[in-house]
């Protein structure tokens, strides 16, 4: 239990220092996530999607890909 307020803590640090100017710190302390679980649905979210795009643009075909093995 103790181990998961530090890492939400930490979590929640790690969002406000993205924070460049008062207002922006004030908006995100308003909308952080109360629990580690939220937390968690969130990173998914916060994943640049252009990131994401190239991620998966760039990757070579996978030859296993739709295939069983068994």
């Amino acid at each position: 239990m103790l181990m998961s307020r530090f890492r939400w803590a930490f979590c929640q640090l790690d969002a406000l220092q993205k924070c460049l100017t008062p207002h922006a710190t004030r908006k995100s302390l308003s909308g952080l996530p109360k629990t580690l679980d939220e937390t968690y649905d969130r990173i998914p979210c916060s994943i640049d999607q252009e990131y994401f795009r190239r991620e998966h643009t760039d990757q070579k075909p996978n030859p296993l890909e739709g295939s069983c093995i068994v």
